[in-house]
């Protein structure tokens, strides 16, 4: 059923048919999660190794059907950070941009990934262990807000929408941090947020 589902999928991908018909893309996340998703790991840009859930819908879903998540975005990501950068990774979700952030600012260079959502941060420390990037890369399981202390995290229909903006029915509280804060603590000033 996976399969028939990439097929039906691939042409539609990146299309704006979701926009148009948001029903189409609730039938579809939905099949495709009942189905199992995706695989669970992908090699993505620079080699590295990406773990998700086999239900995400986020870069899961697109590495799955597309081969490849966000393509411009990645390519102007990767083209701003140079060696020896410092990248904060605000909403770090998995960890994608924090394991290519990781890897182009080398061993002169840091990333420090904040994820609120514990099952998000379970995935994104999953992904630094198998890519062995735990010396660049500071792992913070707070949310970025204006405030210190705890917030609500709005739970969004895939892992990917959770947010600190509005409110909604669903929600659970988490730690949140400043990112002056954090420049103080760590000393490391952002070159790329």
């Amino acid at each position: 059923m996976t399969q028939i589902l990439n097929v039906i999928a691939r042409p539609f991908i990146g299309s704006g048919i979701s926009k148009r018909m948001p029903f189409v893309k609730y039938v579809f996340f939905r099949l495709y999660q009942k189905t199992g998703g995706s695989k669970s790991e992908f090699i993505i840009p620079l080699g590295l190794r990406l773990l998700v859930p086999p239900d995400d819908l986020g870069p899961g879903m697109f590495l799955s059907l597309k081969g490849e998540y966000e393509p411009f975005m990645t390519f102007l990501f990767l083209k701003a950070i140079k060696e020896g950068d410092t990248v904060y990774d605000v909403g770090a979700h998995v960890g994608y941009y924090s394991l290519l952030a990781a890897k182009k600012v080398g061993s002169n260079g840091s990333v420090i990934s904040f994820e609120p959502h514990p099952d998000n941060f379970s995935y994104l420390k999953k992904n630094i262990v198998a890519n062995k990037l735990s010396p660049q890369i500071t792992l913070i399981e707070k949310a970025v807000s204006q405030k210190i202390g705890k917030i609500r995290l709005n739970l969004g229909k895939t892992s990917g929408e959770h947010t600190t903006l509005g409110e909604a029915k669903k929600y659970i509280e988490v730690l949140a941090t400043t990112l002056d804060e954090i420049s103080v603590k760590h000393r490391r000033f952002p070159d790329t947020i």
